[in-house]
């Protein structure tokens, strides 16, 4: 059998090929990152922990995971601590559409700050290990001193 020299695959470009995905993937572990994949996130977590669901896009399971987490809610009068202390499924009946989460859920978090934010918009959450979230909560209620903030994933 006859091998060309102008194949769609030969050694030499196999072998260059095998070395710029070395030398991506090398990159990639080190944080070091490309333009045209950069998510517009300024996260200097190590590669380990950039491989992990951004809660955003998480599901109950994995904000369940961060129960008793505390979380600077930027707030109309200023920065106040919550704490998660509940996620809960909700129930619904029919067919989920394109583009939402295969469950809906509730996360819950609970202080007794000062200064609690009124709800019923979105605020800007940080947490000192995870990247900025935004997230919308309803309004917040208050009973014994404990104030409470819902947040609906959908």
């Amino acid at each position: 059998m006859d091998i060309q020299a102008n194949d769609l695959f030969t050694r030499r470009k196999l072998i260059i090929g095998l070395a710029l995905g070395s030398v991506a993937a090398a990159a990639a572990a080190a944080g070091i990152g490309f333009s045209w994949l950069s998510t517009g996130s300024k996260n200097n977590a190590s590669w380990w922990d950039r491989t992990f669901v951004s809660l955003r896009n998480g599901t109950a399971a994995d904000w369940l995971k961060i129960v008793g987490e505390s979380f600077t809610f930027e707030g109309e009068g200023g920065p106040s601590l919550w704490k998660v202390t509940q996620v809960r499924n909700l129930s619904a009946t029919g067919r989920r559409p394109k583009g939402v989460r295969a469950q809906a859920f509730a996360v819950v978090f609970q202080s007794s700050a000062k200064k609690i934010p009124a709800g019923n918009t979105a605020y800007t959450i940080n947490h000192p290990k995870l990247p900025p979230l935004p997230i919308f909560v309803g309004k917040a209620s208050t009973a014994g001193g404990v104030s409470k903030l819902t947040a609906i994933f959908n």
